[in-house]
């Protein structure tokens, strides 16, 4: 049984800068015994509060979760440095923060592992907890540590300090999880819980590193494939409509509708467009209850308006038209992320900032229309140029551009296509317009058609970087900002690594890596002198380009979308071919079968 021990987060609040932080106790609370449950598990966000309780899939679990009588998930955020100095000075662990029990006192410890940079953060909460950072040297007393999150679509730089992961969505997969354990009860000696992981690894959708041994090279030991949990009806899925409601500011302080998970587009670069196919929707009646609940339920005076490509929702005109002639009134405004590049999308843009009007986004992701081909943006710069227009005619002053840098086959007349592009959208809206250009490096990501392909070189980056800033200048109502390089770089190191990558991740953190995601704690030099111990080349796994057959450190992991499918979009890349959008009523075989299972949104309502 586990112990009840308090930690007194009181005697902390008065010396940290943020105690909103810690204090647990927001609006909304589940009204249960967390302390009475058969299986006690402990949600843990490896970033700060405002990050994570801005995170919609923590939400959901929690409300799944929560629901049943016989479980109890809890919730802890990474610390941020002035809390974490003062629990080390005191020898005290890090809490949850409904109970304020230690972590290491929970059955069960989840990490969402949202981006690779987060993976100091994780170690720290573990030594924090007094957990054993690596799996193999824990044993029955000791929580088991399950991760799940876009980041597990290759697991193996997080493998050695993992016991399994639960791959694809899980609002089923974890209470299927919970209740293995309470069947098993792992926690009575060291032959059940290794009996508990084996289990485990029969379930869809876990994954146990290690039953999966290494070669020399980094690469797996042949074994079971992995396929990804999927939720096919999301209008009967458990969606959290009485939203916790924080007492401190946090990222996206607003409620949530969720439209639709999957995406159409088939971008090659973005993993999130393969990984979470097929594209599922809810129905209005359906987003409708969701958001006047939500409303009554939070007492927020925004809606946002969640998903990949939220206007490609099939009913968002007569959605966004019935949301707001409801709730306009009371002042309540909704917010879309990026809009899709026609009139219609400036027109729902228009009618959702009746209320509160703000800056557009857009993103064109590059300049050159040979470019747009090879990642499959499927948009002209007519479309662009004139969207930007459209917005500018329609009031609105300021827009931002994302775009980006060092993709795949990318040649200097893909960096002047970005300047001229930019040049006709100021030319086509005239005077007046404010427009951001915020300009990425492109990482590659598993499960996506440029998994194979290598990061450019830093001096190539950089050369590209000063010239366009350089060229900004110039340019009257233009601000261009970029990403540093140096996060990019890690990004793709971590993306593409095999398991020999937690070498290096630990001792990062050993030489005081935290909170990498955030510029104001993040420390180039700490990985470097970390590579230079370990000897890891970063620049190995993030600028090497995968020969097309070679076998891949996240070949035992699958989205659905098969790596021939794949293969074969790399190869139209290369060629400069685009594949229609899914949506154009053309199956294009990705392995999903959409067709057949009827998810496919020409055969939705």
């Amino acid at each position: 049984m586990k112990s009840m021990n308090r930690v007194p987060v009181e005697r902390f609040l008065s010396r940290v800068k943020r105690p909103g932080r810690y204090i647990g106790r927001e609006w909304n609370l589940p009204q249960k015994d967390f302390t009475d449950a058969k299986v006690q598990m402990v949600m843990a966000f490896p970033d700060l509060y405002e990050v994570g309780m801005s995170h919609l899939g923590l939400r959901i679990l929690y409300e799944v979760v929560n629901r049943q009588d016989t479980y109890s998930m809890e919730r802890a955020m990474a610390p941020a440095p002035d809390l974490e100095a003062l629990l080390r000075a005191e020898d005290t662990p890090l809490f949850s923060l409904e109970t304020n029990r230690p972590l290491g006192d929970f059955d069960i410890i989840g990490f969402s592992i949202q981006y690779e940079l987060c993976v100091t953060n994780i170690l720290n909460m573990l030594d924090l907890s007094g957990i054993p950072l690596r799996s193999k040297n824990r044993n029955h007393r000791h929580p088991i540590v399950i991760g799940g999150g876009p980041c597990v679509y290759n697991p193996e730089p997080f493998a050695p300090f993992f016991d399994v992961f639960l791959v694809g969505e899980g609002e089923e997969a974890i209470l299927e999880f919970l209740a293995l354990y309470e069947s098993m009860a792992p926690g009575e000696s060291d032959e059940k819980r290794s009996d508990f992981l084996q289990e485990v690894a029969k379930l869809k959708g876990f994954y146990v590193p290690s039953l999966y041994g290494m070669e020399n090279d980094g690469s797996l030991r042949p074994g079971t494939v992995v396929k990804k949990r999927l939720i096919k009806d999301l209008d009967h899925a458990i969606f959290p409509t009485k939203p916790l409601v924080p007492h401190t500011e946090i990222v996206h302080d607003r409620g949530v509708l969720e439209l639709f998970r999957g995406c159409v587009r088939g971008c090659r670069f973005c993993q999130a467009g393969m990984i979470y196919r097929p594209r599922r929707e809810k129905s209005m009646s359906t987003l409708l209850c969701d958001a006047e609940e939500i409303i009554n339920e939070s007492g927020y005076d925004e809606l946002g308006l969640l998903s990949l490509s939220t206007m490609d929702y099939s009913h968002i005109g007569r959605l966004v038209h019935d949301l707001t002639e409801q709730y306009s009134d009371n002042g309540i405004s909704l917010s879309l992320p990026s809009l899709r590049m026609d009139a219609f999308s400036v027109e729902i843009a228009k009618e959702v900032q009746k209320v509160r009007k703000g800056t557009l986004t857009l993103a064109p992701e590059a300049g050159s229309q040979r470019m747009r081909d090879i990642i499959n943006k499927n948009i002209s710069e007519d479309d662009i140029v004139n969207t930007a227009a459209e917005a500018f005619q329609n009031g609105f002053r300021s827009l931002k551009f994302y775009m980006m840098i060092g993709l795949p086959f990318e040649e200097q007349e893909d960096i002047e296509g970005i300047k001229d592009l930019i040049h006709e959208v100021k030319t086509a809206t005239g005077k007046g317009l404010n427009l951001s250009v915020s300009v990425g490096t492109f990482v590659p990501k598993a499960q996506t058609p440029f998994q194979w392909c290598g990061q450019e070189s830093e001096r190539t980056v950089r050369e590209k970087q000063r010239e366009l800033k350089a060229w900004a200048k110039t340019q009257k109502g233009v601000r261009l900002n970029y990403h540093d390089f140096e996060t990019s770089f890690l990004e793709g190191v971590i993306s593409r690594g095999d398991r020999r990558i937690g070498d290096l991740l630990e001792k990062v953190f050993s030489l005081g890596g935290r909170l990498d995601g955030w510029s104001e704690y993040f420390r180039f030099d700490l990985w470097q002198r970390a590579m230079e111990e370990t000897g890891i080349d970063g620049t190995y796994y993030a600028q090497r380009w995968f020969d097309l057959h070679a076998s891949l450190p996240w070949d035992h992991i699958s989205c659905g979308v098969t790596k021939e499918f794949l293969q074969k979009e790399y190869k139209k890349a290369k060629s400069t071919v685009t594949t229609p959008h899914c949506y154009d009523g053309v199956c294009h075989g990705c392995g999903l079968g959409c067709r057949k299972e009827g998810t496919l949104p020409c055969d939705s309502e």
